[in-house]
């Protein structure tokens, strides 16, 4: 089980900016079995994802625009398999890219 603050770490990995960034920022809020976090200004943004870190196993979960935020706080049990596993980079991995 992972706690708020580190899922506010996989999400600025993630997203590779803090949530105040000024030209990127992003929210976080907590619904039952996780963060769910949205990146812009603009919530009703078509074409924008959604992710949800979960609570119980800190996995990054994907949702495509057409999955309202909504849907995924009030119903994610049933609208998971809508979603995609996110890895985030491992330190070996980035070394492995700037070779």
């Amino acid at each position: 089980m992972i706690d708020e603050i580190a899922a506010r770490r996989q999400a600025e990995e993630l997203l590779k900016c803090p949530s105040d960034h000024p030209e990127h920022p992003w929210t976080m809020e907590s619904f039952a079995e996780g963060w769910l976090v949205r990146q812009g200004p603009l919530a009703g943004f078509r074409g924008q994802a959604s992710y949800v870190i979960e609570r119980e196993t800190g996995r990054i979960m994907r949702f495509p625009s057409s999955v309202p935020p909504q849907r995924i706080r009030e119903d994610y049990p049933n609208i998971f398999s809508r979603g995609t596993e996110e890895k985030l980079a491992s330190p070996a991995d980035e070394e492995g890219d700037r070779s």
